[in-house]
């Protein structure tokens, strides 16, 4: 069976990048719920990512880096203290 090609609007893939990158499910957790193949949304996660690098300094991304890890672990603190 031969598999058609969607199109996805700008606003759609924003808001599946922002579940993916500012919520707790995974990739393929946000993929699923969505109704996009994970691969899709991984690739536009990337891009979102590679976009967001070229506007930052090198710096402001060592900054970002470690905040998101700070934020991971602080995520992970307040899934255990549950």
């Amino acid at each position: 069976m031969k598999r058609s090609r969607m199109d996805y609007t700008p606003e759609f893939k924003e808001h599946a990048v922002r579940l993916a990158l500012e919520g707790e499910k995974s990739i393929r957790r946000v993929a699923k719920d969505l109704g996009i193949p994970p691969g899709t949304l991984t690739v536009w996660v990337r891009e979102a990512q590679q976009a967001e690098s070229d506007k930052l300094s090198t710096a402001e991304r060592a900054e970002l880096r470690k905040l998101r890890r700070e934020n991971l672990r602080l995520q992970q603190e307040v899934a255990f203290a549950k």
